[in-house]
């Protein structure tokens, strides 16, 4: 089957990418686009036992992420209080 060699939108658009899709044989409509919407949220519906599967895995994926950070956190502390005592040469009230 041969596509038509009409694309459906401008050479620049998102519509008509490197590809080649939306080849069709009538132009696109480019409206502008619309100011975006405000959204709130007024009630969720999920069930009380649902929510504590939920909030137990995001416990659990958590665990290893306080890990990594005490890690990294320790290690800048180590860094920074070596540069310390390099510059300085002792603490004052430290005995080493």
């Amino acid at each position: 089957m041969l596509l038509s060699k009409k694309p459906v939108a401008w050479d620049g658009s998102l519509a008509n990418d490197s590809d080649r899709h939306n080849w069709e044989g009538s132009q696109m409509s480019m409206q502008p686009s619309a100011a975006p919407h405000r959204v709130a949220i007024a009630d969720i519906q999920i069930p009380f036992w649902r929510m504590v599967v939920i909030l137990i895995k995001w416990t659990l994926a958590a665990i290893p992420a306080v890990i990594i950070v005490s890690i990294i956190f320790g290690i800048l502390g180590a860094l920074i209080g070596g540069g310390l005592m390099a510059i300085m040469g002792h603490v004052p009230g430290v005995k080493m």
